[in-house]
């Protein structure tokens, strides 16, 4: 981001991501320090920005199927019966039918008991999201983007 002012910068690597690796923060390493900035700043944080946008009334989903990498997640939204997707490693189909019932929920403006698009719950001030972990998993958590760190590159960068 080269138009990031120098006080903005500092603001990420000493307050937002501080160089503390004792536990308190949400990783050890300098590595993981590095991947949560940029998994956060350039997708985690804007997919948090786009339920706000929509005054908390979207529904939404964290894919994190084994190895749980961006865009993994559209071989089970494009599912035709493949074995493995891109990278090699095989689709679950019981779960890459289940989101495909929710996507054609979605599209058909299904979203009423009884629509498989309603099994995504609504994003709401608790932050709901549906974690899809495979082998049938499908758990209602908090957005892990709904945070403070977030919250400092929607409104913190842009400002």
């Amino acid at each position: 981001m080269p138009s990031l002012s120098p006080l903005k910068i500092t603001t990420l690597a000493s307050t937002i991501y501080p160089p503390d690796f004792s536990g308190t923060q949400p990783y050890t390493t300098q590595t993981a320090r590095t991947k949560l900035a940029i998994a956060e700043g350039l997708i985690n944080c804007f997919a948090f920005g786009t339920n706000l946008a929509y005054n908390n009334q979207s529904r939404a989903y964290q894919f994190s199927v084994f190895p749980g990498m961006h865009a993994q997640d559209t071989s089970y939204t494009f599912f035709s019966g493949g074995v493995t997707d891109g990278l090699g490693i095989p689709v679950e189909v019981s779960t890459a039918e289940t989101m495909q019932r929710w996507f054609v929920g979605f599209a058909m403006l299904e979203t009423d008991r009884g629509s498989a698009a309603a099994e995504v719950p609504v994003y709401g001030a608790q932050a709901n999201v549906v974690n899809v972990t495979g082998a049938g998993g499908f758990a209602r958590v908090r957005d892990p983007a709904a945070n403070a760190r977030c919250r400092f590159w929607l409104e913190g960068v842009t400002a």
